[in-house]
């Protein structure tokens, strides 16, 4: 193990894809950890800690309604600051409803939360994305992607009075890394979100699920890949 870099993925009840996170994460070369959030004290692994030992940290998706719980828990249980640990060198990658914790704890900015039609219905489908790698590392040389979702159609919504601010504010800096089409609005079309640095990415997509299949086999080499691939280089380059 010695050299690799070290990964870390919170699991918690109700996590998807967390083994498939591990696997693609340990598939490129990092080093993994597996941390089941809800035995973590407060302040059990403070920030100084975590930056001199992880270069990564991984969120998978979590049921919608138990978006707050994660946030709190990150802030209140971990008292993580994620902004802090991207700039100082570190990587997070949030997934599915994960991205929704992101958004409520300012990770991107305030003014926006995330609107879902619950369908209880809804199976796993694959989404084609256009991506815009401009800023965001995860997403070097990766012009469209097909990734799975089985989200219940989530949408980026902010109030009328602050709807121009965000839009030049998410414009300048790059925010909305992952879109459905490019039809619709900035807000309407997004699925993936980049802070500032480049090193958090937040999608509603599912890439870990995404590493040993394709849409159209169970089984080879998956787009979703391509994001842990480019990650491990990013962080191979930054030292």
């Amino acid at each position: 193990m010695s050299g690799q870099y070290q990964a870390l993925v919170l699991d918690y009840p109700s996590a998807l894809g967390s083994k498939d996170l591990i696997h693609g994460l340990r598939q490129v070369g990092f080093s993994v950890q597996r941390l089941w959030l809800e035995d973590v004290k407060p302040g059990a692994i403070p920030m100084d800690q975590l930056m001199l030992k992880y270069k990564l940290i991984a969120f998978p998706s979590v049921l919608p309604g138990r978006v707050r719980w994660l946030a709190l828990k990150i802030q209140l249980g971990l008292q993580w600051d994620l902004k802090r640990f991207a700039e100082r060198g570190g990587y997070v990658l949030a997934t599915g409803a994960a991205t929704d914790a992101m958004i409520a704890l300012g990770i991107f900015g305030d003014g926006i939360s995330v609107h879902r039609t619950p369908d209880p219905e809804r199976e796993e489908s694959w989404i084609k994305l256009q991506t815009d790698a401009s800023r965001c590392e995860w997403l070097k040389g990766l012009g469209s992607i097909e990734l799975p979702s089985d989200e219940d159609s989530p949408v980026l919504v902010t109030s009328e009075s602050s709807k121009v601010e965000v839009g030049v504010r998410f414009d300048r800096l790059g925010t909305v890394c992952m879109r459905r089409t490019a039809t619709e609005s900035l807000l309407a079309d997004a699925y993936g979100l980049c802070d500032a640095t480049g090193r958090i990415l937040a999608t509603f997509a599912e890439p870990q699920l995404a590493v040993t299949r394709t849409p159209s086999s169970l089984f080879g080499s998956g787009p979703g890949l391509a994001l842990f691939q480019n990650v491990h280089r990013a962080a191979q380059g930054s030292g």
